[in-house]
């Protein structure tokens, strides 16, 4: 109670119903919006963690990937040059052999007859495909033709380079 003044009772009871009245509807609201405001910290949190989870994931399987195919291209290199060691070996004529993952690329200096021995060699093995042959040096003249017949008939003596490009199959 007020002291100095008076006050009817009443007057007193309806500010205070007014005051509780508002104090209730303040609370109420803050407490409605606190819930909602937790709600979306808990659904974003949440997602948060899914998605860390997912990025975690993703990330692990993008190193498993990419060790996993740097040990199978260093395999694949390997298994390849043996490929070409077992089959080709034996041959003194080739030469500039360049191997990257399972595709082979070397010269073959030598006869006609042996270098079509070689193109059998490798078709017979089925362990490579011939992706393709070019020949660097031949027996033609500056021309570009044959000159005489004679060169023709000795095609198989002279000895050219080829270029032959493989693939490990």
């Amino acid at each position: 109670m007020i002291i100095g003044y008076f006050l009817p009772k009443w007057y007193v009871k309806d500010k205070l119903i007014v005051k509780n009245k508002r104090l209730k509807l303040i609370a109420s609201v803050l407490l409605i919006i606190n819930m909602i405001f937790l709600n979306i910290i808990i659904l974003y949190g949440n997602k948060l963690k899914l998605l860390n989870g997912t990025i975690k994931e993703k990330s692990n399987m993008y190193v498993l990937k990419t060790s996993k195919n740097i040990k199978d291209t260093k395999f694949n290199t390997i298994e390849t040059y043996l490929d070409f060691l077992k089959i080709f070996g034996e041959y003194k004529q080739i030469g500039n052999v360049n191997i990257n993952n399972d595709e082979i690329d070397f010269e073959f200096t030598g006869q006609s007859n042996s270098f079509f021995n070689l193109v059998k060699r490798i078709e017979s093995s089925n362990k490579f495909t011939i992706i393709n042959i070019s020949s660097l040096k031949g027996n033609d003249d500056e021309n570009g033709a044959n000159s005489n017949k004679d060169v023709q008939e000795n095609s198989d003596s002279t000895e050219k380079i080829w270029k032959i490009y493989l693939k490990h199959r």
